[in-house]
């Protein structure tokens, strides 16, 4: 039912096709739309028609208002098409400047191959998702990018391999790749993560507080030091290594996510 409570009823696409009306199939949105707001509008039934399984596969709407829809469609035709390019050349726009802003050292041949990919209209792929911020997209188009043409990936597919496993398997080619298309901005990148670590980081002393001693004029009992060996015991501080550091927050954000799809975040 849509959202103004008109109620839309269901049939299927071989039932009687009521007197005066139209199939419209779906595929078109300005004339889906406009079918259905302008049914609506007058107070006439717009039937939703569905295949076997439920899934909608167009609309049946009264044929004065068909025809309304489709002559405006035409007239309008090249004015919302150059809207629309417009548009698109706009995403475009923004999209490459935030690529080549992330990775410098981007070779052009590969800005045009991701811009291309990316962006591809209809195709649900990540640079048209409204779910995430721009950054975000163009990480994950650049990640797809490199796991799919410049890595054994689709190989390792074509050879049998899992797909989680192949996707860990070119984990590490993926990053080098990806380093050497950040450039300068790489040490950036790291100094951030890093910055965020550490304010994330337990601080907790591993050194116990001073403790009130009761004047006996005996010696006082010497206390127990806590287990301070990093990664051991729960809730303790974790103390790294610069190296290790350097490997845990090393491209973070290309480490391998089994929900993170090859196009689709």
């Amino acid at each position: 039912m849509p959202a103004n409570g008109v109620s839309e009823p269901q049939v299927r696409f071989f039932s009687p096709m009521p007197n005066d009306y139209h199939f419209v199939p779906k595929g078109d949105v300005y004339i889906t739309s406009n079918v259905r707001k302008r049914t609506h509008a007058v107070g006439a039934t717009l039937y939703v028609v569905v295949d076997k399984h439920r899934k909608p596969i167009g609309l049946r709407c009264p044929t004065s208002i068909y025809q309304e829809v489709t002559a405006a469609a035409q007239a309008s035709a090249a004015n919302r098409a150059a809207v629309v390019q417009s548009r698109d050349a706009a995403v475009e726009r923004e999209f490459e400047a935030e690529l080549l802003r992330l990775y410098p050292d981007l070779p052009r041949q590969d800005v045009s191959k991701i811009l291309k990919q990316a962006l591809e209209k209809r195709s649900r792929r990540v640079g048209r998702t409204g779910t995430l911020d721009l950054e975000s997209r163009v990480h994950l188009a650049v990640k797809a990018y490199i796991r799919h043409c410049h890595t054994p990936y689709e190989q390792l597919l074509k050879d049998g391999i899992a797909r989680g496993k192949a996707r860990q398997m070119v984990t590490r080619e993926l990053k080098e790749v990806a380093r050497l298309w950040m450039g300068s901005t790489y040490r950036t990148t790291m100094d951030t993560q890093s910055g965020r670590t550490n304010r994330k980081r337990k601080t907790t002393s591993c050194q116990p507080g001073p403790r009130k001693r009761k004047t006996t004029g005996r010696p006082p009992r010497r206390s127990a030091q806590p287990d301070c060996k990093t990664g051991e015991g729960k809730g303790d501080v974790e103390n790294m290594t610069s190296a290790e550091e350097s490997e845990r927050d090393d491209l973070s954000i290309f480490d391998d996510d089994p929900e993170d799809s090859d196009w689709i975040p």
